[in-house]
Formats: structure tokens, C-alpha cells, sequence
């Protein structure tokens, strides 16, 4: 597979390791590899906006309770927004942000999920990097959502702080205490996310308004977060 020069860069700076930390401990390719086989084979036919629509609202749905705005508000027609680790398709952004100026799907495989031509109603940058480095400005994004994704990677404070970086605001949920569920870890979840330990890293981040945890399904335990500058 022909590695995309972003991830080129990151390798030869460091910034992504020849390794992954263990449980995973595959090279970046192997794992760039294995991620888009499970697209092509499986998450094409049980992942699609559609079947997440529900999902995606109740997460917004826990924003507007839990800080007393309203998310509808970040759909604006000058608005640049951006969607952190979302899959092949438009997703969040697709369903719930229509009038916004820009929309840009931020993933370690951007270039490689355009081949598998999910159909969006609207247009796209498909930005390839990492969520631990996200190669654009300070403050790129008007607004910035992901969506039970950034535990994927393999560093998941950097990954928060660059988040934060490159927007105004942002909304944020993923999975924690993971390693402690039975089959752990599968496909996408290796790295170990303490939910303390991430509260507390939360709480020292001056831009992080409000933090939550959701329990899905009564197993797992979700971290969800809002900040604004």
C-alpha cells in the first residue's frame, strides 16, 4: 500500500511510531491495512450514517442537556467544521450540519476511505493524518466533533489536545475503562483509556467547559466533552 506523504512526515518525525504501543504493537501500515479491510468487508454493510443517525443524536441530544446550549447553533452558514476519525462517509456531519461554509473529515486513512465512494450530500475535504497530529492551524475549525473515535489511536491525551488546537469549540465522546470489558481488545480498541486519569487530564485543559460520562448499553462508559475558546 502506497503510505500518503502526511504519514510519511509524521514517521520521519517521530510523531508516529515505527511501532504501535502494545496490546498493539503492529507498524502504522499494518494498521492502516487491517482498519480498511474491516471497512471494505464488514463496516460498509453494518456502519452507515443512517443506522448511526440514532446514535449521533442521542449524543447531542447529552450535549444540550449537560450544558444547556443547543448544537444547532454550531450550524452556521460561516462556519468551518471538521469531524475527527468519522469513517468513510459525511456521518455527523452529513446528517446534522447542512448549512455550514465547509466540512472536512479528518482521518489517518482519509485517502484511502475515498476509494470506497460512500455516498454524502455534500462535499468534503478528506484531510489524511492522525488525531495525535493534526497538520493545520491553530483555531482551522469553527467547531469540531468526533464521534466515539479518539480511543482508536494510540495516544489519546495528544490526540485531546490536538483537538482542542485546531478549533473554536469542539465536542468530543469515546470510550473508557475499555480494557476491562470482556474482549478487549478488538479490532480498533487497544489503548489503555483510565477514565480517572483522563478526568484528570480534562480538568486541567482551561478550554474544556463541561465533562460527562454516559454508560452505553450498561457495559461501557463514555467520556464525553465540550470546550470552547
Amino acid at each position: 500500500m502506497k503510505m500518503h506523504k502526511n504519514i510519511k512526515k509524521l514517521l520521519k518525525e517521530g510523531i508516529i511510531p515505527s511501532t504501535l504501543p502494545k496490546p498493539n504493537g503492529e507498524t502504522i501500515n499494518e494498521f492502516i491495512e487491517k482498519d480498511l479491510k474491516w471497512w471494505k468487508e464488514v463496516g460498509s454493510e453494518t456502519d452507515t450514517p443512517e443506522l448511526r443517525r440514532p446514535l449521533y443524536k442521542l449524543f447531542l441530544d447529552r450535549f444540550n442537556e449537560h450544558t444547556s446550549k443547543d448544537y444547532g447553533s454550531f450550524d452556521r452558514e460561516e462556519f468551518k467544521v471538521a469531524e475527527i476519525s468519522g469513517g468513510p462517509f459525511g456521518g455527523i456531519l452529513d446528517l446534522f450540519f447542512e448549512k455550514v461554509r465547509s466540512r472536512t473529515q479528518i482521518d489517518l486513512l482519509a485517502n484511502n476511505f475515498q476509494e470506497l465512494k460512500y455516498k454524502t450530500n455534500y462535499q468534503y475535504e478528506w484531510f489524511t493524518c492522525p488525531a495525535e497530529r493534526i497538520l493545520k492551524d491553530d483555531n482551522t475549525y469553527d467547531f469540531l466533533i468526533g464521534f466515539n473515535s479518539l480511543d482508536h489511536g494510540w495516544d489519546i491525551k495528544a490526540a485531546i489536545s490536538e483537538c482542542i488546537r485546531v478549533s473554536k469549540t469542539g465536542l468530543i465522546n469515546f470510550d473508557v475503562n475499555r480494557h476491562y470489558v470482556k474482549g478487549y481488545p478488538d479490532r480498533s480498541h487497544y489503548q489503555l483509556v483510565e477514565k480517572e486519569d483522563i478526568i484528570q487530564y480534562l480538568n486541567k485543559k482551561h478550554e474544556v467547559r463541561k465533562h460527562w460520562i454516559s454508560n452505553i448499553r450498561g457495559k461501557l462508559d463514555r467520556l464525553e466533552f465540550y470546550w470552547e475558546k
